[in-house]
């Protein structure tokens, strides 16, 4: 796994993603033992229920697509202070 890996300061990880959901990356990353990367979920359907169980899953926060560039700069802000973040967004295919 890429982000196992690579060891990114932040992820932020689409919650449908074919074939493996996002839920299941995060429970993976969490099972690995990487705790302590901040984990922000996206999702465009069902926002409520996706946050939920993004959340349930171990991530630190949910953003509904579309968002807007200064919502992401907030959370880089807030997760990464004083920091220029590189942020891999985990595609598996």
């Amino acid at each position: 796994m890429l982000a196992v890996e690579k060891r990114p300061a932040l992820l932020l990880i689409g919650l449908k993603l074919p074939p493996v959901s996002g839920i299941r990356v995060i429970r993976r990353l969490r099972e690995f033992g990487i705790k302590d990367m901040p984990i922000i979920a996206t999702s465009l359907d069902r926002p409520t229920s996706h946050r939920d169980l993004a959340l349930a899953a171990g991530c630190v926060t949910h953003m509904e697509k579309p968002y807007e560039p200064d919502q992401l700069d907030d959370l880089l802000d807030q997760f990464l202070p004083g920091t220029r973040a590189s942020l891999i967004s985990v595609l598996l295919h």
